[in-house]
């Protein structure tokens, strides 16, 4: 499962950082293909591979700045 698995916290806030950036931030919306790949299929998303390469780019900046708080 990893870090970023199913369920995991960690994972769980990487996707709770990121949905929280991306209302911040209208230039994050934009820089991320969200006509082929949703917020919505975002939370659904089980695992960092379920993304697309714009958003698990994304997601792995998010998992950066989050691991001082899950450690």
């Amino acid at each position: 499962m990893g870090k970023y698995g199913a369920g995991s916290p960690q994972w769980n806030r990487v996707k709770e950082v990121m949905i929280l950036k991306i209302g911040e931030n209208p230039s994050v919306k934009e820089a991320l293909d969200t006509r082929a790949f949703s917020i919505m299929d975002l939370m659904r998303a089980n695992t960092i591979n379920e993304l697309p390469a714009d958003w698990r780019a994304f997601a792995e900046k998010c998992s950066r700045e989050t691991d001082w708080i899950l450690e």
